[in-house]
């Protein structure tokens, strides 16, 4: 695989039958994680996540083989069993997304809001701030929503949590930028669900990267 794909997922008609038959084929790291969520949404979207990173990691070996996970430092998780392959998982409302790739990925997807408080100087960029304040009126929320997930992607892609400070960075034109005005990841972004922002980072080349709506019977 000589690119990144992302796979996204409707949670929201999982029934309890589908759950369980999910449920014996995660984990045991992620059936722990999943018993300490209040809601069932949380769970499903959980168990779902999985699910697309073993679709996704069957996709680029060919294989069902069995999969354990584990963390770096900062809490992001990698697949034990190979070096060579990165995945990435975001959600929002019902929708789960993961990314996979080659070389390290990261991925974010958000409900786009309009009733949006745009009070953002301090998770922006000054280069960002600006350019969404200087925004039409009508196009301040949609850019919002591309900057938001482009830097999201971004911090996943780098894997160091909110370590890496917000307004460290900036987006501009496909690329994240920073102090030293060095290009440092590629995103691509992805209008696939109405109403959704998709944004995904990675180090390939954006035209190559791509983006599939999967059913839960496709996972199976």
């Amino acid at each position: 695989m000589e690119l990144a794909e992302g796979y996204v997922l409707d949670t929201k008609n999982v029934d309890d039958i589908t759950v369980q038959q999910i449920w014996e084929k995660v984990s045991e790291q992620r059936r722990e994680k999943v018993r300490k969520y209040r809601f069932r949404k949380d769970a499903v979207l959980s168990i779902c996540g999985e699910m697309l990173i073993r679709y996704g990691y069957s996709k680029y070996f060919g294989s069902d083989m069995p999969i354990t996970f584990r963390k770096n430092t900062y809490g992001k998780e990698y697949v034990r069993e190979v070096d060579n392959f990165y995945f990435n998982l975001s959600h929002s409302g019902h929708y789960v997304i993961c990314a996979v790739a080659k070389t390290e990925v990261g991925v974010d997807i958000e409900e786009i809001r309009q009733n949006l408080e745009l009070d953002i100087s301090r998770f922006f960029h000054p280069k960002e701030h600006c350019a969404i304040m200087q925004a039409r009126a009508e196009q301040q929320i949609p850019l919002f929503f591309q900057y938001w997930t482009a830097k999201e992607s971004y911090i996943k892609y780098r894997g160091m949590g909110l370590s890496l400070e917000l307004s460290s960075f900036y987006y501009n034109k496909g690329k994240i930028y920073t102090k030293g005005e060095i290009p440092k990841g590629t995103i691509t972004f992805y209008n696939a669900i109405p109403h959704y922002q998709i944004a995904l980072c990675t180090s390939l080349y954006e035209k190559q990267n791509q983006l599939f709506v999967v059913s839960v019977k496709e996972l199976f």
